[in-house]
């Protein structure tokens, strides 16, 4: 038994995302709803900061310091919540009002998880992962595990281990091409929105959250790989092609990281 190529998995997580479209607009629509609505709490919190200043300027300081921690906390659950929804429908999940529901509830948990497992999530989708990647102390499985597995972060990047075992460089370097098509397309959206070419920038960011559905798709055919993984295969020597194909793949990360910090500039 041979594993499915890095293009095949990527072709078939398109048709797959293509076949949820219609799910996820509806989902997210609800997503949307329920951010808006948290969003004029903090809003409205920071409106009464600023008229109370006028006649008390501490107690104004104080709700304006609330409404910043609390769009801080909106910020990060719904990012979370974008992540959940992309991981349901990645698991065949159709029921609408179900899977907006419960990403709202947990998004925040899904969000801290996934942080406490490494990995800080951007439009719902994997942005940055920790360095113990690369130590492979820690794999791209950990914070959807929340979901495949109910395990909290500390289990699951063990139990991410145990899915990886005999694997490391394998998964590591499938990890490090997924994030770089991210990357990649990330880094073009930015800059036709500073180059104020506002409407391709737009599509981009359209595109990025496309792609946020195709990366949760991809991961969860690869965490079924790894679930189904013989023990032949894990004990087979995998030569130097991992990890060359990791080191690539690294150099476009940080190729990309470097551009982003110098291009405003």
């Amino acid at each position: 038994m041979q594993f499915s190529s890095f293009w095949h998995n990527i072709s078939e997580s398109i048709s797959r995302t293509n076949r949820q479209l219609f799910v996820l607009l509806q989902a997210g629509i609800l997503l949307f709803l329920y951010a808006l609505r948290d969003l004029g709490i903090a809003a409205a919190l920071f409106a009464a900061g600023y008229f109370v200043a006028k006649k008390n300027q501490p107690t104004g300081l104080v709700l304006e310091i609330l409404s910043l921690v609390y769009f801080l906390f909106w910020f990060m659950k719904y990012n979370g919540a974008l992540g959940l929804v992309y991981t349901y429908l990645s698991q065949g999940e159709t029921k609408i009002l179900e899977i907006s529901s419960k990403a709202e509830r947990l998004g925040w948990k899904f969000f801290s998880n996934s942080f406490g497992a490494g990995v800080i999530l951007f439009f719902g989708q994997v942005l940055l992962a920790c360095p113990c990647f690369l130590a492979r102390s820690n794999f791209i499985f950990s914070p959807f595990l929340f979901v495949y597995e109910d395990l909290d972060w500390k289990r699951a990047r063990e139990r991410s281990k145990e899915l990886s075992r005999g694997l490391a460089w394998f998964v590591l370097a499938r990890t490090l091409g997924l994030l770089s098509i991210g990357y990649i397309l990330l880094l073009v959206a930015i800059v036709f929105l500073i180059s104020q070419q506002l409407i391709l920038g737009f599509v981009l960011l359209g595109l990025i959250i496309y792609l946020g559905l195709v990366q949760s798709n991809f991961i969860r055919l690869f965490y079924i790989e790894m679930l189904e993984a013989t023990e032949e295969q894990r004990n087979r020597d995998i030569g130097s092609r991992f990890k060359v194909l990791t080191a690539v793949s690294l150099v476009i990360v940080l190729i990309t990281y470097i551009v982003f910090k110098v291009f405003p500039h």
